[in-house]
């Protein structure tokens, strides 16, 4: 059983190994062993195996991790395990990986997520997305995110968000 092997062990199996584990051993792996997958490890999971990853699991990937993972990989991911994500490693997405977010997905982003996020990674959400961040969710905006939003992606602000912005989010 998988489950048994230490950390050196596990992180020593190849790309095509760790392919061949099924998602009840994926959904099995110690945060420890999951924390210890290099790159190419990491990208050999395939995404019904991502999710099948619990939380915690995610939990535990770690920022070098995080922009290894595919756009295949981040659309396994539930909006719960997006919502579950610290801050940090929500800031760790590329823009590819943002981008490539669901509207279920964006919905699980919250204010700390968002407040994290750059001006190049928050130019990358198309207004789809954007009209679906929460109202809390809008508190996290910078003012330089603000103004770093083109007027295509404030098409997508919602007026009910448009009224959550604080006056000195906008300056």
């Amino acid at each position: 059983d998988i489950a048994v092997f230490d950390t050196a062990q596990f992180a020593g199996l190849g790309a095509s190994q760790i392919s061949a584990l099924s998602t009840t051993q994926v959904a099995g792996l110690a945060t420890t062993q999951l924390s210890s997958l290099a790159s190419d490890q990491l990208t050999a999971l395939s995404s019904t195996q991502v999710a099948a990853l619990t939380l915690t699991q995610l939990g535990a990937l770690t920022l070098d991790q995080i922009p290894a993972l595919t756009v295949t990989q981040i659309k396994g991911f539930s909006s719960t395990g997006i919502a579950n994500l610290a801050a940090e490693q929500v800031a760790a997405f590329t823009t590819t990986q943002l981008g490539s977010l669901s509207v279920m997905q964006v919905r699980g982003l919250a204010a700390e997520d968002i407040t994290l996020l750059s001006p190049e990674q928050m130019n990358v959400l198309t207004p789809g997305q954007l009209s679906q961040l929460s109202v809390s969710a809008i508190g996290g905006f910078e003012p330089a995110t603000i103004m770093a939003l083109s007027s295509t992606q404030w098409g997508g602000i919602t007026n009910i968000q448009l009224r959550a912005f604080s006056e000195s989010q906008l300056g």
